[in-house]
């Protein structure tokens, strides 16, 4: 079969229990797992903010687990903020250096330490020496800042070009090996979303008021749902019901019922 990446976007949780690798209704827009760290405080983004995302899905897929990990999206946000990823040869030694200083630099937590644009990736990316790989590239994209726009058949061309790598490459059921690497991180470079504008309040903005057995007063029903969508436990969650009981309003109603998906 052919495999196609068809969306990066936002999801919402539909089914019960806890997931970290889907958006939570109500809260700053993005991945937790896969989110950049001007994202997470809900500050200004640009198409850097998506070269960090792919930094942190290459990672996941080069080593079979995201740089950071936690019980609950805040957590994940702070370390996104805070705390440097484990270097990526600790955990694939077999990784090119090239490769992994790469995906490192994807990774920076300031904008302006990583690749500025997707076609500074790629023109990176091009000039890795992996074995095998110059076997398949497309000769006639031409690197540049209107890399998109000039070549509106280049995403086709990619997938296409990942897709001979895959019938190639039946001998290995395990980690990714060296010639898929260079390929695919060119497949999400090149879908990597531009224009992107929101810039929803910060997840960290209730870190320092959580406390386990009080949950805080907000004064719209709006507010309170994405406090308690934030701290993300069952008390937080049903304080919404209990502060903006649902038959006072209609919007009462509503947050009552996406409370109820939730939970």
């Amino acid at each position: 079969g052919e495999v196609k990446v068809a969306d990066f976007g936002l999801a919402r949780i539909v089914d019960s229990g806890d997931s970290m690798d889907a958006t939570q209704v109500g809260m700053t827009m993005g991945t937790p797992l896969y989110m950049s760290p001007e994202q997470a405080q809900g500050g200004k983004i640009d198409p850097r903010s998506d070269l960090y995302s792919l930094g942190v899905t290459a990672y996941h897929m080069f080593s079979g687990r995201t740089p950071f990990e936690g019980d609950n999206a805040l957590s994940i946000a702070v370390q996104h903020l805070k705390k440097e990823p484990e270097h990526i040869l600790e955990l694939r030694s077999d990784l090119p250096s090239d490769i992994a200083a790469l995906i490192h630099q994807l990774l920076s937590k300031e904008p302006e330490s990583r690749y500025q644009s997707a076609a500074e990736l790629l023109n990176q990316l091009r000039g890795i020496d992996t074995d095998g790989l110059d076997d398949h590239w497309v000769p006639n994209i031409e690197m540049g800042d209107a890399l998109l726009n000039a070549h509106p058949d280049g995403r086709m061309e990619i997938t296409q070009q990942l897709s001979t790598l895959m019938k190639s490459s039946h001998d290995s059921p395990k980690l990714l090996n060296g010639r898929w690497i260079a390929a695919i991180i060119l497949m999400f470079a090149v879908g990597v979303t531009f224009g992107t504008s929101f810039a929803p309040s910060s997840m960290l903005d209730v870190a320092d008021a959580v406390v386990a057995s009080e949950i805080e007063m907000k004064s719209t029903v709006k507010d309170q749902f994405t406090y308690a969508a934030l701290i993300n436990t069952e008390e937080a969650l049903l304080s919404v019901k209990r502060y903006f009981p649902p038959g006072e309003s209609p919007t009462n109603q509503e947050f009552a019922l996406k409370v109820d998906r939730h939970l």
